[in-house]
């Protein structure tokens, strides 16, 4: 059996996943919306993993990226941090990744996964890279459901599942 852990949520981790899900966007917002109401609900505990990629130079010392998703602005206290290295186009490269437990009713998640779908863009809203290579991977990671979403820009999302008779949505 497959488990999930959040310090797997990386680069390329839903590839290797067996139970997932792709979702082409048509109409982007619905999509997310409707995502938003099949799968989380407000008392669901959830593990939101960023990832950043900070250039060596450089480093993302602070986890002010999710602070205005937050409703609970006392939870970025909470986050945890961890950096690894990881290979893209061999070339060596360092994700320093911030973890934020929390229940649904505890982010702006609607605001969150829109950011996620603008990486490409500077349409409101949308993550400032700073001094980094690449814009951050969200995953969200609702415990309660043992789901993993990950929406990639605006063409469309990863959904993760710990068992394949999750993989039919209805």
């Amino acid at each position: 059996m497959h488990t999930f852990n959040p310090r797997q949520l990386v680069p390329g981790f839903y590839h290797t996943w067996p139970f997932t899900l792709h979702i082409e966007f048509d109409d982007m917002y619905t999509q997310i919306d409707q995502i938003i109401e099949q799968i989380f609900h407000d008392k669901d505990e959830l593990i939101v993993v960023v990832n950043t990629f900070p250039s060596y130079r450089k480093r993302q010392q602070s986890p002010r990226l999710l602070e205005r998703f937050l409703k609970n602005k006392a939870l970025k206290y909470t986050m945890t941090t961890n950096e690894t290295e990881f290979t893209f186009d061999e070339e060596q490269y360092i994700a320093v990744q911030f973890q934020l437990t929390c229940q649904v009713k505890d982010i702006y998640l609607r605001k969150l996964l829109y950011a996620c779908a603008h990486a490409d863009y500077r349409i409101h809203p949308y993550f400032k890279r700073g001094a980094a290579y690449f814009s951050p991977d969200v995953f969200i990671y609702n415990v309660t459901k043992e789901t993993v979403l990950h929406v990639y820009d605006d063409r469309g999302c990863e959904l993760m599942f710990q068992y394949e008779e999750m993989t039919a949505l209805e």
